[in-house]
């Protein structure tokens, strides 16, 4: 058997793989099981429109499954109930999701249900599932052997390298990440395959030679990305044996999150399910908003077109939300058109009116938006019952610097907390290698924050030089730059290492300012603000900014200017921590210094971008920015990409995401005015606010 390696987003794989091996030895489990439940208790509970999804016969089945209606349950029951019956084998059971998560947590309401029948069913992730699937083919019908599988970091390496090595893409390099250019052939690899499902992208680089170049690279090194997973996979299955061997595996497939799926996981449903037709799809087409990683919400939409035979169900039934919160989305949603068409119904009391707010700015909402979650936590509400969700993450800055003046723990899942920020981590290096001089980690860091003449062979040697001379390796920095430099062989000091020393000497004197108010118990804001000084943070910043909007293509001006605004709004979060804090040692305590995410989140109040959200629910949720120019995005009204993919009506899927989020408290927010990329932008209600609130007349 020929195993494959992995990266830890594939780490299930090789959990799985004992697992199914066992399986084929004994076949499948008894449904029996010491934790197992009878049918009747199984169906115990179940509403009517979930009973009706359960007990559905075999064949294409869409379950249009509504936000907070039970999706999970009626999936987990679905295939217990199949097995209760005795027609279906475990192994003979695929359910496939697009988060391990989802998959663990599907795997362990089946054991509650089935007990041990439910270990040799196939439960996961597209990728793991089909990864798994190609390794067990050992080599046949052209399947990868002993292949390993980049996550997105080895994926960005691997590029950059090849197309250094290429020479001649040096200009596509400095023009363009290589987040970027895997995108752009993410998009060209799609294009490609299916020419008719994918709208053409503008050309901004060779993609067609950049992408010959990567697939080269990978081939050398025999490594595959997570596309080549399932593109290899859909070819595999264009041998008549290779579909038929997976038909036999699969008798019942059943897929979460359907409308998430693109066209390539289309194609490879299509082909598993060729011989029986026997697939549950479960999704919501108004929960579909990944459109941008080519997600295909016609695929949902066209179900029954595209699968002969099929029966739809929905669940609106929702377990979730009060009746004010539901009825707000309800509304908006009713204004989309490409849709199946569903109206969530309320099982709980109506609850609290959805409250609307207006501000004059941004800051002014933050400030209200803190406070209010202040007055939460007050009444004894959960930090980690309170969210603060937005279509950007930009919008939440000034939030989460409100939340540091107010020291209420937070963690943000749209992008690095502040303490996790490049320019956080420069100021802290220097602080803790101010107070703890051994801190080798810390003083590299600090060191290496800027471009200084001595780089990192001079550097590795001097630590060679401490290890010998058994002392820090502050003191050996401190040593080279009191000689001066090296003496060379005329037994004059060299203008290199003179320069090497005096660059030591610099940083070292830098450190000892640090120390000096330190030790005179100065208050935290001052030392950060002679650490800002002495580290350049704020030159080194400005000066990237000016590379970059000196650039011709307007995209990559406003990117350059956005990042700086933003590196610019990180340094003052850490500002406004410094000026509350007492002590410089409190401050290190202090939220924004600290990196442990796992202690803050649990019971943190959230902070994410309304994609982080997707899944999550929280008792009270804050939706700032809830403005024109924010949502809808004023791409989704001009990129050629999002006007077919629906534009905006994506965007009212994302709002309507945002809104069922809720369960009891839902404020909506939005200013008449934002700085966005340093420039004051008009702001004023989302037309999606009005839509929401509005009763039908």
């Amino acid at each position: 058997m020929n195993f494959w390696t992995s990266s830890d987003a594939f780490a299930d794989i090789l959990d799985d793989l004992e697992r199914y091996e066992a399986n084929q030895v004994t076949d499948f489990l008894s449904v029996d099981g010491p934790n197992s439940v009878s049918k009747a208790q199984m169906l115990r509970g179940l509403t009517d429109e979930q009973r009706e999804a359960v007990l559905a016969p075999d064949g294409p089945l869409l379950v249009l499954a509504g936000a907070g209606t039970g999706k999970t349950r009626v999936l987990t029951t679905r295939i217990a109930h199949r097995l209760e019956q005795g027609d279906i084998q475990p192994a003979h059971v695929l359910a496939l999701t697009f988060t391990r998560k989802a998959a663990n947590e599907m795997k362990e309401r089946l054991e509650r249900l089935i007990g041990l029948a439910a270990r040799p069913m196939d439960i996961g992730t597209f990728h793991a599932v089909f990864a798994r699937a190609m390794r067990d083919l050992d080599g046949a019908f052209g399947a990868p052997t002993q292949s390993t599988i980049l996550d997105e970091k080895d994926q960005r390496a691997l590029l950059k390298d090849a197309l250094k090595e290429a020479g001649f893409f040096s200009d596509v390099l400095n023009n363009h990440t290589p987040q970027q250019i895997l995108e752009a052939m993410a998009h060209f690899r799609m294009k490609q395959a299916f020419p008719d499902k994918i709208a053409d992208a503008p050309e901004k680089m060779n993609v067609d030679a950049i992408f010959r170049v990567y697939s080269q690279a990978k081939i050398a090194e025999n490594v595959l990305d997570y596309d080549d997973v399932l593109f290899l996979y859909d070819k595999v299955l264009d041998h008549p044996r290779a579909r038929e061997n997976a038909c036999l595996r699969w008798r019942m497939i059943l897929v979460d999150e359907y409308q998430d799926t693109n066209a390539v996981q289309e194609s490879i449903l299509k082909k598993i399910a060729s011989a029986h037709m026997n697939i549950t799809c479960v999704g919501d087409d108004d929960q579909s908003i990944y459109s941008f990683r080519h997600a295909d919400v016609r695929n949902i939409l066209e179900f029954e077109n595209r699968w002969r035979g099929a029966k739809i169900t929905r669940l609106q039934q929702n377990f979730r939300s009060t009746a004010h919160i539901l009825a707000a989305a309800n509304r908006l949603i009713a204004h989309n058109r490409m849709r199946h068409g569903k109206t969530l119904v309320p099982t709980n009391d109506p609850g609290n009116e959805v409250v609307s707010s207006r501000f004059n700015s941004a800051p002014g909402e933050a400030d209200f938006v803190a406070d209010e979650i202040l007055k939460l936590i007050a009444q004894g509400k959960p930090r980690k019952e309170i969210a603060v969700i937005s279509r950007t993450a930009s919008v939440l800055q000034l939030i989460e610097q409100q939340l540091i003046r107010r020291r209420v723990p937070y963690t943000i899942t749209s992008g690095r907390r502040v303490a996790d920020r490049i320019e956080s981590k420069i100021i802290a290096a220097y602080i803790r290698v101010a107070i703890n001089p051994l801190d080798e980690t810390a003083l590299l860091y600090a060191f290496e924050s800027k471009k200084r003449k001595m780089g990192a062979t001079g550097l590795a040697r001097l630590k060679e030089q401490a290890r010998a001379a058994r002392v820090g390796l502050e003191e050996m920095m401190r040593s080279y730059a009191q000689s001066g430099g090296e003496i060379g062989a005329n037994g004059q000091r060299t203008p290199s290492s003179i320069e090497k020393a005096l660059s030591l000497h610099e940083f070292l004197d830098g450190l000892e300012r640090v120390r000096a108010q330190i030790s005179l118990l100065a208050p935290p804001i001052d030392i950060v603000d002679i650490v800002i000084d002495i580290s350049e943070i704020n030159e080194t910043l400005e000066a990237e900014r000016n590379r970059g909007t000196a650039k011709n293509d307007r995209e990559q001006r406003e990117n350059a200017e956005r990042k700086y605004q933003q590196q610019k709004a990180n340094i003052e979060s850490l500002r406004i921590a410094a000026s509350e804090a007492e002590t410089i040692e409190d401050m290190s305590a202090n939220i924004v210094l600290s990196s442990d995410r796992d202690e803050l989140a649990n019971d943190a109040v959230w902070l994410g971008t309304i994609h982080a959200a997707k899944g999550l629910e929280f008792d009270s949720v804050f939706l700032p920015g809830f403005e024109t120019n924010v949502i809808p995005s004023p791409q989704s009204e001009s990129d050629a990409d999002a006007i077919a993919s629906g534009g905006v009506e994506e965007e009212r899927n994302l709002a309507y995401v945002a809104i069922t989020r809720a369960k009891t408290n839902l404020v909506v927010s939005y200013a008449d005015s934002r700085m966005v990329y340093g420039r004051i932008q008009d702001g004023g209600a989302s037309p999606f606010l009005k839509e929401a609130l509005t009763e039908a007349a």
